[in-house]
């Protein structure tokens, strides 16, 4: 309508007396503009003529007229979906529920009680995203883990990236990697006797339809490599068992390489047999060229004998960003979705046909069905194609992938963008936070003046203080000193807090007397003038101030949401830390001559702590034996002082005996009164002292060793 409308109006303004520049009607635009909106939209938009005469004359629409009624206004609106669009984009989208709680907060905050306190309805929510449906849009949520969502930054990506390109690329002596040579594997649980949720029939009116499968929930380790070329490797498939039976020997028609395990898992010694076994199987398209091979950070990727063979066979191992690999690996993103739809299809047939269980007698011939279905080479090469690593392209890594990471990162701000002048303010108030001495740092924190640091001395007292040096004195002596300071934000601190104004609402007609009557001055008509810009600028600045409240009030929910978290972080940060080698979190060149010195130094490490914990076993053994020894000798020391007591008990009693016998007869007596000779107690050996404090065993899987065995 309002294209219509801005066309009759410049028609309006054609003179009428030439033929050749005759007005168009207003039926004749509602017309035309109708057929262009089908063209553009293809949806049929009737427009009615009366409407547009009418609108042209200065009426109003239904749309104006329902806004005001509104209980939010058109900033409040644009702050509500602002904030629920960046929301979503970092991971925490809004529902319906929490909708309604933040515009309701907005009005309480502009309005106070005129909110009733039943609040607003519970069918607002519909109609506000209904109303705005060109911009917002219900979706069923998808669970994404925090780690997840912090792994992929700006950061992680260029650093990524920077690794790949410089290892493709290769030293001035080195030729670049093909893409023949270039390889990415992952391992994937599967299930026997559980597969994939489909789309099936039945019966109207049930509401669930079920579905028998066998319900085995076995897991079986498959480990898939694919090649820059379009082709893959013969799969590694890891049973779950305690040996090799022999009633796994099957037909095995992708010539898988079999193992087994504890649990059913990789571990070290089969990461360096999977190694070997892929060394033997590339060798030959390699031709002594180098290849390149990309892993995620399973501990199996970067034992030493893992990282050694795979150096001195000019293999380049590149590890991906941690907790990174649905964006950066081409098999989570492309293949191991497909390859378990058809894995669901070709063990629901098998089961169907044949009326048996999967299990791992039978798995390889069913799982092979599925495997050549799903990686295909157009799977193959769009999934190196999508992470972007043939060829390499940064660019197939878009904002939106790392928007979730914004949450956590110390560059981003609150879901709304503060004004160019603000954030140029900030950034000048933190390249003066940055100006004074590291030794604050490690000031102890004592109270609000351990926040003042080197802003102490008032900066009004110096020849020329600068503004932001006079700002960030008196915020130090302010009880978010905190925030100008090095130390941890901690969740006790109290955040910054904004107090909401109640604004009246807009009036449609004020001083609407004055401003009808005619002027019959000049001096009033220019009254009347200032006093309409005056109405202007008033109603201009009061949306403008409720606009602000809103992004203030939406702030400021954000705030203790985030304080929550902050509070659930220090929580998790004192529990026990991961004992892992790699633990930043970051991509890494695991075949680089640093990682390398690390793994090699931990495994020094953990062989001597190995060391020293057998001797203080054997040290402990010794005391034992030791104390045994003793204990035993002081048992017999303490038998023969029973022994000595109960013959100096009866040598006492013929003392005494003989000594009245004398007192009767008036004898002097002289003999001395017996006495007990006992054995002295022999000191407890003492114990060496030594470290008694095991050592944390790392959860990594390496203590449950498995094997693998390679099929003819």
């Amino acid at each position: 309508m309002k294209i219509a409308i801005e066309r009759y109006l410049a028609e309006q303004e054609k003179p009428n007396s030439d033929v050749d520049l005759r007005r168009k009607g207003a039926r004749a635009i509602c017309t035309e503009v109708e057929a262009e909106c089908y063209e553009t939209t293809n949806c049929h938009v009737k427009l009615s003529r009366s409407t547009l005469l009418r609108l042209a004359k200065g009426g109003r629409s239904i749309t104006d007229f329902n806004a005001e009624k509104s209980w939010l206004n058109a900033d409040e609106t644009e702050a509500i979906i602002s904030y629920a669009v960046e929301l979503a984009k970092r991971g925490f989208p809004l529902s319906h529920r929490r909708i309604r709680e933040h515009a309701e907060e907005i009005i309480r905050g502009r309005q106070g009680d005129a909110l009733p306190e039943s609040g607003l309805g519970k069918r607002w929510s519909d109609r506000f995203v209904e109303k705005h449906s060109d911009r917002l849009k219900a979706f069923w949520s998808h669970a994404l883990d925090t780690s997840r969502a912090r792994a992929v930054n700006p950061h992680t990506k260029e650093a990524y990236f920077d690794i790949l390109e410089k290892e493709i690329i290769g030293k001035e002596e080195e030729d670049s990697i093909v893409p023949e040579c270039i390889y990415g594997t992952d391992e994937t649980g599967i299930q026997s006797g559980v597969g994939t949720t489909e789309r099936v029939f039945g019966p109207a009116g049930k509401s669930v339809q079920q579905q028998q499968r066998s319900g085995g929930r076995e897991n079986i380790t498959v480990i898939v490599t694919i090649c820059g070329d379009g082709t893959s490797l013969p799969p590694a498939v890891i049973f779950k068992g305690e040996c090799f039976q022999s009633s796994w020997k099957q037909n095995n028609p992708l010539d898988a390489t079999l193992g087994y395990s504890k649990k059913g898992y990789t571990d070290g010694e089969i990461g360096v047999a999977w190694i070997e076994d892929f060394d033997k199987r590339t060798k030959e398209k390699a031709a002594g060229r180098r290849r390149l091979l990309l892993v995620d950070g399973h501990n199996s990727h970067y034992t030493r004998a893992f990282l050694e063979y795979a150096r001195l066979h000019t293999i380049s191992v590149i590890c991906y960003p941690s907790h990174s690999t649905h964006i950066y690996q081409g098999l989570d993103v492309i293949i191991f979705s497909v390859l378990k739809r058809c894995w669901t299809d070709e063990r629901d047939g098998f089961e169907r046909r044949s009326a048996q269980k999967v299990s791992k007698t039978n798995f390889l011939a069913i799982y092979a069905a599925a495997h050549v279905r799903a990686l295909t080479s157009a799977n193959i090469l769009s999934a190196f194609r999508t992470t972007g690593v043939i060829p390499v392209n940064r660019d197939v890594i878009t904002e939106d992938d790392m928007a979730p990471s914004l949450e956590t990162s110390i560059e981003a701000a609150l879901p709304f963008m503060p004004s160019t002048p603000v954030r140029a303010i900030t950034e000048r108030l933190l390249l003066r936070m940055a100006a004074p001495s590291q030794a604050e740092a490690d000031e102890p924190e004592a109270g609000p003046s351990a926040f003042v640091g080197s802003y102490a001395s008032d900066p009004r007292r110096t020849p020329s203080p600068t503004s932001s040096e006079i700002a960030l004195c008196d915020l130090a002596n302010t009880q978010f000193g905190y925030l100008i300071h090095n130390s941890p934000l901690r969740s006790t601190r109290p955040p910054p807090t904004h107090t909401t104004l109640e604004i009246s609402p807009p009036r449609k007609r004020r001083y609407a007397a004055l401003l009808e009557d005619d002027p019959r001055t000049e001096r009033e008509q220019e009254l009347q003038v200032a006093l309409r810009e005056s109405n202007a600028r008033n109603e201009n600045n009061k949306k403008r101030v409720s606009g602000m409240q809103a992004k203030s009030v939406l702030s400021n929910m954000y705030m203790r949401q985030s304080r929550s978290q902050l509070q659930a972080q220090e929580e998790e940060k004192g529990k026990k830390k991961s004992t892992r080698i790699l633990n930043d979190g970051g991509p890494r060149l695991l075949t680089s001559d640093g990682v390398f010195n690390i793994v090699e130094a931990h495994d020094q490490t953990a062989e001597q702590k190995k060391r020293d914990k057998l001797s203080r076993k054997e040290a402990r053994e010794a005391h034992g034996a030791v104390i045994a020894a003793w204990k035993a000798a002081e048992a017999g020391r303490l038998k023969r002082n029973i022994a000595r007591r109960q013959d100096h008990k009866e040598a006492v009693a013929a003392w005494e005996t003989d000594r009245d016998k004398a007192k009767r007869d008036k004898q002097k007596f002289t003999v001395t009164k017996p006495k007990v000779n006992l054995e002295s107690p022999v000191p407890r050996p003492k114990k060496v002292e030594d470290s008694d404090e095991e050592d944390d065993e790392e959860q990594d899987g390496d203590a449950e060793h498995g094997s693998m065995i390679e099929e003819d």
